[in-house]
């Protein structure tokens, strides 16, 4: 198992995806938890008090319903952020973490070619990401019958896919630059900040007429605009952040396999 690129990123991240899944899963439990509390009409007010401009920036549109609850808070913004701070976290580890600690050149001495063992890792990463998106489906699924909030089972599994798919962006881009540049921080500060920006795009070009176009060149965008929740899957937007994996995946591949690592 240990001489298998694939395997060996499980083995190597044991304790840091259980850590990361329980996380996760009790965030997600927490605010479906608080869902009957948005039928008070007190807390409803509250909400409604907001600028209209914030309450669509943070998807606060309709806590009243289900789909817009859900769409608001668990696939709205903290749980996706953590989502991708994790998928980035794991993208730094598909080489350059090895890389700079010097243990890259062991395990390329293995009978293996480059492009093969960057392809592993990066596929246990969107492994690990759909394990965490299957683990939140379960634990909103199970919780929101608990709490009487009565949510379709495919719209459901459409919005944790498509943030499977938000997060698998930012996960190969984060892999895509560490194996362009070999260094974590560099990756990981690209990574991330490309992710505020994207976010930031998507929240807030609406509110400005001459640059609302710019949304549509974020992810955010497609995981979001077609309200999953309430309308079911977007085929095309799920195609559209698929391509951008798969485009990230094949430069990073590239890259990596032509790049001298030991003058790193």
């Amino acid at each position: 198992m240990l001489r298998n690129p694939f395997l060996k990123f499980f083995y190597d991240q044991r304790v840091s995806l259980l850590v990361w899944n329980i996380a996760l899963v009790a965030t997600s439990v927490m605010y479906v938890g608080f869902y009957p509390m948005m039928k008070d009409q007190q807390m409803a007010s509250a909400i409604n008090s907001y600028p209209e401009a914030v309450r669509d920036a943070l998807g606060l549109q309709d806590l009243a319903s289900p789909a817009g609850y859900l769409s608001g808070t668990v696939f709205g913004l903290v749980v996706p952020t953590l989502v991708i701070i994790f998928a980035v976290l794991l993208g730094l580890k598909v080489n350059a973490a090895d890389e700079e600690a010097g243990t890259l050149d062991l395990l390329m001495s293995y009978p293996i070619s480059r492009t093969s063992f960057y392809v592993q890792r990066a596929a246990a990463v969107l492994c690990c990401l759909l394990d965490a998106c299957a683990l939140i489906f379960v634990a909103v699924l199970l919780t929101s019958r608990v709490v009487d909030m009565q949510i379709e089972v495919d719209r459901l599994a459409a919005a944790c896919l498509l943030l499977v798919a938000l997060a698998a962006v930012f996960a190969i881009l984060a892999v895509a630059v560490s194996g362009v540049m070999g260094r974590r921080a560099v990756a990981g500060g690209v990574a991330g900040a490309i992710a505020v920006v994207a976010y930031l795009a998507n929240s807030f070009a609406p509110q400005i007429p001459d640059i609302e176009g710019l949304r549509k060149i974020s992810a955010f965008y497609y995981y979001s605009a077609g309200d999953p929740l309430s309308k079911g899957l977007d085929l095309g937007h799920l195609g559209i952040l698929t391509a951008a994996v798969i485009l990230l995946l094949v430069a990073g591949s590239y890259a990596f396999s032509r790049r001298d690592i030991a003058s790193v």
